[in-house]
């Protein structure tokens, strides 16, 4: 809001109705990037998610996704219900080689990934099903300055050897198999957490 608007709000009146509640960012992204960990309908390729915010990151999310192999669609019938595949994931090698990780336009990819904070959710599905990871430093902050370290930082704890490229401004890295371990943030990260709870979701002893 411009220091010169004005929110005016007269009260005294009972506020009374019904208001659909739609899902929120914050929780929808993690879930629709936690698709990327399956890879064959038998072990559940195919989402059907509910009550998704249609918005622009959530869009700009799919697009990622959608370049990667995974077919993405909203529902033109139920609004917020979204339907992902992601058996086809084409783009990424498990022989890790950053100047052949990417099969598709990497530079629409690129321009995407920095857009959005989200796309650092992509770092642990990543790492756990294609043992590999080249992806744009996040962008679409705007409260402020917010560092990957910690999301570098927990998944090299488990295993993972993961840098930032700053001629590329990508972070690249690669993984063998991740192990377990105990490992505690320096300050409270919601994104952090998620990221690392997902990396780990593909292996037999999961316990997070």
């Amino acid at each position: 809001m411009a220091p010169t608007e004005q929110c005016i709000i007269h009260g005294g009146k009972r506020l009374e109705g019904r208001v659909q509640i739609y899902g929120a960012k914050n929780s929808a992204l993690p879930v629709i990037v936690a698709a990327l960990m399956t890879s064959s309908p038998n072990n559940g390729s195919i989402h059907e998610l509910l009550n998704v915010p249609d918005i622009s990151d959530v869009r700009s999310l799919l697009r990622l996704l959608s370049a990667m192999g995974c077919q993405c669609s909203f529902s033109p019938e139920k609004k917020g219900y979204l339907h992902i595949n992601s058996e086809h994931i084409h783009s990424f090698s498990t022989n890790f080689s950053p100047p052949s990780l990417l099969s598709h336009n990497s530079d629409e990819f690129d321009m995407i990934a920095r857009k959005i904070r989200g796309s650092v959710l992509l770092l642990g599905p990543m790492l756990a099903r294609f043992g590999a990871v080249r992806l744009p430093l996040p962008g679409g902050c705007s409260i402020g300055d917010r560092p990957v370290d910690l999301f570098l930082k927990s998944l090299n704890a488990l295993g993972a050897n993961l840098s930032i490229d700053y001629e590329t401004e990508c972070i690249v890295g690669s993984c063998k198999q991740l192990v377990g371990t105990t490992f505690r943030f320096e300050t409270v990260s919601v994104c952090g957490t998620e990221a690392v709870g997902s990396s780990c979701c593909k292996r037999p002893d999961c316990n997070t």
